[in-house]
């Protein structure tokens, strides 16, 4: 199917790689090159003879780094003072998870097999929502392989492992509840997760808030149980989830969560769906980079 709007759609011929005018008016000022560089090294400024695992010219070249937009409402432009994390502080951040030869692998797990007992489940990682895209204009988009997932991570965490976890989560019932979509968020029940140990989690669920997916998962539930499934070599362990995401009772949903000190951390793919997008002009992220469009 066409999209009757295609031929008046922006082509996105132009990019915009510098903070938006909207920036000054926010209060916000991009550091520049030379501050920006002296914020990677470990001396804290430009020396005559610098390394940095980045080259100098790709530092400066904006088609890499390219600046924040600051467009309105983005929180750079709510809280333009905040203060900015420089190598250093990265570095000697004290909840960090150091990295070992002992402990240097990176574990990714695919989202949970849904069990028949819960087949009503299978429902969850569908995007209901009415006012989400055009289903004509996604519909060539498929969902990221987990492999493609491992390759760019291993490219992000240069020098660790990054493998899949081997060993398959399964969603399952925890009591009579078989999966139904509840008609309110305020309405809590529980599923069962059961882990490779074959340990079985009460994992809590409810209906998602604002209507964009049927029913929403309890991270922190489903952490706890991650946590007692790390290996003995994970320098840190990733659930990929199908399902949407809820951490508290005044949440619409959580896209993810990650504790370092504990090596644990959970991601939600469902709010990454293009159908679970809400309609727009064709500039949402990173369309927004779109010259046109600032």
């Amino acid at each position: 199917m066409t999209n009757p709007d295609a031929k008046d759609a922006c082509k996105h011929t132009s990019l915009y790689l510098d903070v938006s005018p909207h920036a000054s008016k926010a209060g916000f000022k991009r550091p520049n090159k030379r501050q920006r560089i002296s914020a990677a090294t470990q001396e804290g400024r430009v020396l005559k003879e610098i390394e940095l695992l980045t080259c100098k010219e790709l530092v400066e070249d904006e088609m890499a780094f390219p600046g924040p937009l600051v467009l309105p409402g983005d929180d750079l432009a709510e809280d333009p003072e905040s203060p900015p994390q420089d190598f250093n502080e990265w570095r000697d951040e004290e909840e960090r998870n150091p990295v070992t030869q002992e402990r240097k692998t990176i574990y990714i797990v695919s989202s949970p097999l849904i069990e028949k007992s819960l087949s009503k489940m299978q429902a969850w990682s569908v995007c209901s929502s009415r006012n989400s895209a055009k289903k004509q204009d996604t519909e060539a988009v498929s969902p990221p392989d987990i492999r493609d997932i491992v390759e760019y991570l291993s490219a992000f965490f240069y020098g660790m492992d990054v493998k899949i976890f081997k060993q398959p989560f399964h969603w399952q019932k925890w009591d009579s509840y078989e999966g139904a979509v509840l008609k309110s968020s305020n309405t809590e029940k529980r599923i069962g997760l059961r882990t490779p140990s074959e340990e079985l989690f009460g994992i809590r669920c409810r209906a998602s808030p604002d209507g964009v997916s049927p029913m929403q998962v309890n991270l922190n539930d489903v952490l706890d149980a991650l946590a007692e499934n790390i290996p003995s070599d994970a320098h840190s362990i990733m659930i990929l989830l199908d399902q949407d995401m809820y951490e508290g009772d005044g949440d619409i949903f959580c896209a993810g969560r990650a504790y370092g000190g504990s090596r644990i951390a959970a991601v939600s793919k469902f709010r990454d769906q293009p159908l679970c997008a809400p309609r727009d002009n064709g500039h949402a992220w990173p369309s927004s980079h779109c010259a046109a469009y600032i």
